[in-house]
């Protein structure tokens, strides 16, 4: 329900209304280069994010497990002890409903990717566009995309 997604959000000290985006990639290089494109897509749709990075999906578990929410989950597949898929899994198991994108090298998840309702499933080595691409579904999913940010 988009209504408790937005709960989930926060206003941060000046008042201004926040989306908070958990992204999991055990490669740096990439978690840089994803949080360098959704800060791309701040400033150029108007919008403003709170995002953490996390380098293990058993962190940003612990964090879920925690109490800690987030309105969007971008997350590798392919990461050592567990998969990204298996992350989705557990999340949609405990009742969460936020869009999930799935950035990784293969397409050989593309097909479970349906199973946990994912919003986007992008590939290795990704670009600006795919990626503005799938944070606009995810937006429109949670019912956050303004009219007239469409970039197609």
């Amino acid at each position: 329900d988009s209504v408790q997604l937005l709960i989930r959000d926060k206003f941060n000290c000046d008042g201004d209304f926040m989306i908070r985006i958990a992204v999991c990639d055990d490669e740096k290089n990439y978690l840089d280069k994803i949080k360098g494109i959704l800060e791309q897509y701040e400033t150029e749709k108007g919008l403003l994010f709170d995002i953490h990075s996390y380098l293990s999906p058993s962190a940003l578990l612990d964090k879920i497990e925690a109490g800690e929410e987030y309105s969007i989950y971008i997350l590798d597949i392919y990461m050592p002890g567990i998969t990204g898929m298996s992350v989705a899994t557990q999340l949609r198991d405990m009742g969460v409903e936020s869009p999930i994108i799935f950035l990784t090298s293969s397409p050989d998840f593309a097909l479970q990717a349906f199973g946990v309702n994912a919003t986007h499933y992008i590939l290795k080595p990704y670009d600006k566009d795919s990626v503005f691409f799938a944070i606009d579904k995810a937006l429109n999913e949670i019912g956050m995309m303004r009219p007239e940010a469409n970039y197609h």
